[in-house]
């Protein structure tokens, strides 16, 4: 593979510093050689075809190519198909336009003009599986990682409440009726309904219960669970249900 390091903006004014390009029907090479500022070395790629075959992060989604894209098209009746470089806004700088061997801008409903039976397929990140900076997926790198909510073992116990600076209890409260109810649905929506409104901002007895029945669902060992011993979750029960526990 070719040492892929012109970014997209680059890419596109490389392509710009033409207005013809020989030999005809070179398209795939034009974006080569724009990609990859002259040094080729795309062995596998001898068409559009192959370009479209290679890209690994291809974008069909029916978004707007952005300037610098690679953007791809399949033309009936040809194994070959078409490349060429977005410019924004749905246009193109490509191959052979106006004529053989010429290299100019025009829009997608252009091509489809120019070349009958050409079928939009999308455009890509990369090129022949090398990426193009500047055309990174940035909404898809920014998403944050998840974070595990954070809970303290000692605020679930008998009659705990919850307070401005502790909703452990209803958190906890949340993710037991739910580990409950898909570890064990015999639990009826109406019994979840009945102990959950029960227990919402307190560590009630339907809280314990619940926890009590989430072991015993589990296949753990049960905690103690009588009226004078209210059940209550231990740390692994609690990273088993997605907390970071903290000490105290």
């Amino acid at each position: 593979m070719a040492d892929t390091r012109n970014t997209a903006e680059k890419a596109l004014a490389r392509s710009r510093t033409w207005t013809t390009y020989t030999p005809k029907g070179m398209c795939a090479r034009h974006v080569s050689d724009c990609v990859s500022d002259g040094h080729f070395g795309y062995t596998d790629v001898g068409s559009a075809a192959d370009a479209w075959r290679l890209a690994k992060q291809k974008v069909t989604d029916g978004s707007t190519p952005p300037p610098g894209a690679p953007v791809y098209w399949q033309v009936a009746g040809s194994r070959w198909g078409h490349i060429a470089i977005a410019t924004g806004n749905w246009h193109v700088r490509s191959t052979d336009v106006p004529a053989n061997e010429g290299l100019h801008e025009l829009s997608h409903r252009e091509m489809g003009q120019r070349w009958p039976g050409m079928t939009y397929l999308g455009w890509s990140r990369d090129f022949a599986g090398d990426p193009i900076p500047g055309l990174e997926d940035k909404a898809s790198a920014e998403v944050p990682a998840k974070v595990k909510p954070s809970i303290r073992v000692s605020h679930l116990k008998a009659h705990a409440t919850n307070d401005p600076r502790n909703n452990d209890v209803i958190q906890y409260n949340k993710a037991v009726w739910a580990a409950l109810t898909k570890a064990n649905p015999a639990y009826t929506k109406a019994k979840k309904a009945q102990w959950a409104k029960e227990s919402a901002q307190v560590y009630g007895w339907g809280t314990a219960s619940a926890t009590y029945e989430l072991y015993k669902a589990l296949g753990w060992a049960t905690p103690s669970h009588s009226v004078k011993s209210w059940a209550t979750p231990g740390p692994s029960l609690l990273k088993h249900l997605g907390f970071t526990v903290l000490p105290g």
